[in-house]
């Protein structure tokens, strides 16, 4: 089996490692699940510039953006 790399901290990395690593710029976007922005709300208002947005869930637990 090939070796793969995660780019994670291990749990054994000092203190200094991992703050460096964090200080690192990743070429991978921020991830954020919808449960954390909708905290069981059916939709949020998400403000885009002096824009108004509706993030909502639908019945079928899918996403739509409404403007």
């Amino acid at each position: 089996m090939p070796d793969v790399f995660f780019p994670h901290r291990c749990m054994n990395e000092s203190s200094d490692q991992q703050r460096h690593a964090a200080s690192e710029p990743t070429n991978l976007p921020r991830e954020v699940a919808s449960a954390d922005l909708l905290r069981g709300e059916r939709y949020i208002v998400i403000t885009h510039g002096d824009q108004r947005y509706r993030l909502i869930e639908t019945r079928n637990g899918k996403l739509m953006l409404q403007k």
